[in-house]
């Protein structure tokens, strides 16, 4: 349901844009996209998962003005969902010592 609501929300309350979709397809990619997520993290909580799911799927393609409506879209649906940015410091830490190995 806050998929839909998002996606509907967005549709009314951010600039209109060719390449925004809020239709069938955008609910398919965020379906799977939470499927994917869900098998990276099958203990996350299904909340976090979907708010995640509905992020990465409508976030990068956006313009600048309209990340910080849908970022207010997101926190109204998921009041108590924590939504801070994922760290990657296992990901940087081997991206740091692969340069090191190859000595770039």
């Amino acid at each position: 349901m806050k998929i839909v609501q998002s996606l509907k929300l967005s549709s009314e309350q951010l600039s209109t844009q060719s390449h925004y979709d809020y239709g069938m397809r955008a609910v398919k990619s965020i379906i799977l996209a939470s499927g994917a997520l869900r098998k990276e993290y099958p203990d996350q909580e299904e909340d976090i998962t979907v708010l995640r799911a509905i992020s990465v799927c409508n976030i990068p393609k956006f313009i600048q003005e309209d990340i910080d409506q849908f970022n207010g879209i997101i926190k109204d649906l998921f009041p108590s969902t924590d939504n801070s940015p994922q760290r990657y410091e296992t990901l940087k830490h081997q991206i740091a010592e692969s340069i090191r190995d190859q000595n770039l």
